[in-house]
């Protein structure tokens, strides 16, 4: 996305009301960008507030959200979600070279909760401290699903995943396996191994069985569909 494009795609968004920002996610190397509302950031926060207060986040408590630019339909939910059960936040960009933001966060404010981080975040945070050092005692690790390899090589034990699944977001529940999306606002199945996904809220972008490029399978069980992640 250029400086041009994006002003030609606002040119094209005047006299739309209540628009928090566009968002962008990737399918096979190719961009799909869609608008995100302020009524889709409102139903999204009251998701994200009953999750983390699951995960024991209150008023007194710190996290640290790690999320990229075009993420922020992800992102901006997550930290209103934080907000929501009182406790504060932090940032930190999911490049490698954010690695000194991440490790001065945790060991200057020690969070109750890390979120978001991924493979190649962790790989420069360990070549400044160790993993164990730095993350073993954060009581709340959600992290992407190409930490885990690292985490694991360091004898850290994350407590979940969370992963963007298109224009939406799953993440590991605290009572449950496997991975979950607000089923309020979406729907996962698969096809040939690979997980679609379809707005069933009324979400400013319509997706129909979107493709995600992620891999996996969908169990149906008692508490709703679980989503497991190939490999």
């Amino acid at each position: 996305m250029t400086r041009q494009s994006t002003i030609e795609r606002a040119a094209r968004l005047q006299g739309k009301s209540g628009l928090v920002c566009m968002g962008r996610f990737f399918v096979g190397g190719q961009a799909v960008d869609f608008p995100y509302s302020e009524d889709d950031l409102a139903r999204d926060t009251e998701f994200w507030r009953a999750v983390l207060s699951g995960y024991g986040l209150m008023r007194g408590k710190r996290a640290v959200v790690t999320a990229l630019g075009w993420e922020m339909p992800w992102a901006v939910a997550v930290r209103c979600g934080v907000n929501g059960t009182r406790a504060t936040f932090s940032n930190s960009e999911l490049w490698g070279w954010d690695a000194r933001r991440l490790d001065m966060f945790v060991r200057r404010l020690a969070p109750h909760a890390v979120i978001g981080p991924g493979g190649e975040l962790l790989e420069s945070l360990g070549n400044i401290v160790g993993l164990t050092e730095r993350l073993g005692d954060v009581r709340v690790l959600l992290v992407r699903p190409d930490a885990m390899g690292k985490l694991d090589h360091a004898g850290v034990h994350p407590t979940g995943i969370i992963t963007p699944l298109g224009p939406g977001v799953a993440v590991s529940l605290p009572d449950s396996t496997g991975l979950a999306v607000d089923e309020n606002e979406w729907a996962v199945d698969e096809e040939d191994g690979e997980l679609l996904i379809t707005a069933v809220g009324p979400r400013a972008a319509t997706f129909d069985r979107q493709r995600t490029g992620v891999r996996g399978q969908v169990e149906r069980t008692q508490a709703g569909a679980r989503i497991i992640l190939a490999g």
